[in-house]
């Protein structure tokens, strides 16, 4: 709409016409930036390499915003999976999460749960939980507490996990190849 108003305030000559034309293109192509408060509602982030699920979440009721394309969102009340290399490694819970989607972020905050689905089963309690995608995982912190079959870690300020909760440590420098 905007372009169409300055196609038509352009003087007469062919440049200034052409760029006005050209300008109406480009925002006839670019998507619609929005912002929207939705209730339940659920999304799956896939990876960019291999566009395989890495997590997928669901909430009761969402603030959501659309930029230049790239989702992002503040979401109340969530539940969701985490992915490992066969699938679904874990589920998770907590009063709020923030995704999104240009920096590849999930974080989970509020009374986070995360229980393992496979052998040795644990479960992981704390404060916040960010999903860091270039070592592909979790940063808990606040009162972190592991539980599981071989025993309890914590509770401790920092733990750093993989998505099935079958290794953890306290160093991020752990989990690098």
């Amino acid at each position: 709409m905007i372009a169409l108003a300055l196609a038509g305030c352009a003087k007469s000559g062919g440049k200034k016409q052409v760029s006005a034309a050209n300008n109406e293109a480009s925002a006839a192509n670019k998507p619609d930036d929005m912002a929207i408060e939705v209730t339940a509602g659920n999304n799956t982030r896939n990876s960019e390499k291999d566009h395989k699920p890495v997590w997928e979440v669901s909430w009761q009721r969402a603030h959501l915003l659309v930029i230049n394309g790239r989702q992002s969102g503040t979401m109340l009340t969530v539940t969701g999976k985490l992915y490992g290399k066969d699938g679904v490694a874990s589920t998770f819970s907590g009063e709020r999460a923030e995704a999104d989607q240009a920096q590849d972020r999930l974080i989970i905050e509020g009374s986070v749960k995360i229980t393992s689905l496979d052998s040795p089963k644990a479960v992981l309690t704390a404060k916040k939980v960010e999903w860091i995608p270039d070592l592909q995982v979790l940063k808990a912190s606040g009162d972190v507490t592991v539980e599981g079959d071989n025993g309890v870690v914590g509770p401790i300020q920092q733990l750093y996990a993989s998505s099935d909760l079958k290794k953890v440590g306290t160093s991020q420098d752990y989990f690098k190849k």
